[in-house]
């Protein structure tokens, strides 16, 4: 927790300039964009290998992403900058092509990541409405379409069929949940779920449950109900500025993804989403007047002009 405020202090303090917000935004577009196609040709070339190098202990990869939930809860985060790059007509000189958001989009529902492509189509519904310009949602959604064509939706679409896509979820959460009854104030200690869990286990499947897949309940059952309510509110004092950005949806949806999954478990993902919110927590800052820099407010100042 304190690496992770520190890196959102870190983000808050550096890029209280807009025109610095605006570069790392770009630049961070980009970055999910070239580790968008790299992952999604690692997952068919390098089989059970991080990027061609280092084996993995899973046979879901992509790229450096340990499983296909991890690679969309980064598309998550970065799908939303780019698209709003595509489509805000006050970011023009920073615009980018309409492709780049479409192939993320496209690639996240080739992952076969149910709730990640679900959370990924219900961002782009929620720009594109607010898009000035109707032409341009019509163009991006017709390459988007063209692009999960190519890229393939046979992997999502077979794990839709399952008929009971809560299969071993359910279970857990109800072990979880009685974890969380046995030590509700004070939990059972950050960190120690896998070896906590096996004496409350309702079912073996033969693997390693090292998490809750609802990061909600692991919160509760290792940190306690209040630690689980922090949580809730930074979710809840992120959401308005999320909103309003509309590049920073990621960071809400992430912790909706959170009630399926465990999007906060890998920190380098983390990482990425703290920075965001320290992003947005510079301009509410700046909103209400609290001063980020102490000796160059001038020049910031003259940025933002």
């Amino acid at each position: 927790m304190a690496a992770l405020g520190g890196t959102a202090y870190a983000a808050a303090f550096s890029l209280a300039s807009a025109d610095l917000r605006l570069r790392f935004l770009r630049g961070f577009a980009w970055f999910g964009f070239v580790l968008s196609a790299i992952s999604f040709v690692a997952y068919f070339t390098s089989p059970g290998q991080v990027l061609w190098l280092f084996p993995s202990p899973y046979p879901d990869v992509w790229g450096p992403f340990l499983s296909r939930n991890d690679f969309a809860g980064f598309l998550e985060l970065s799908f939303p900058v780019a698209l709003w790059m595509s489509l805000d007509v006050s970011v023009q000189r920073a615009r980018m092509p309409l492709w780049v958001p479409a192939w993320m989009l496209a690639a996240g529902v080739a992952s076969g990541s149910r709730a990640g492509a679900a959370l990924l189509l219900v961002e782009a519904a929620v720009i594109l409405v607010t898009a000035a310009r109707q032409r341009i949602r019509f163009r991006f959604v017709l390459l988007a379409v063209l692009l999960v064509a190519l890229t393939g939706a046979g992997a999502l679409l077979g794990r839709l069929n399952d008929r009971d896509p809560l299969r071993y979820r359910r279970e857990m959460a109800s072990s979880t949940l009685q974890m969380i009854a046995e030590r509700p104030w004070r939990g059972f200690g950050i960190g120690t779920y896998a070896l906590v869990y096996p004496a409350y286990a309702q079912f073996d499947s033969g693997a390693v449950v090292e998490h809750a897949h609802n990061h909600w309940l692991e919160w509760a059952a290792e940190g306690g109900i209040p630690f689980a309510l922090v949580w809730g509110a930074l979710a809840c004092g992120i959401f308005l500025p999320a909103v309003r950005s509309i590049w920073g949806l990621g960071t809400s949806v992430a912790f909706l993804h959170a009630l399926v999954d465990y999007p906060y478990a890998r920190f380098g993902l983390t990482a990425w989403n703290f920075a965001l919110i320290g992003a947005l927590l510079a301009i509410e800052m700046r909103e209400v007047g609290v001063p980020l820099h102490l000796h160059s407010s001038r020049n910031l100042e003259e940025n933002d002009s």
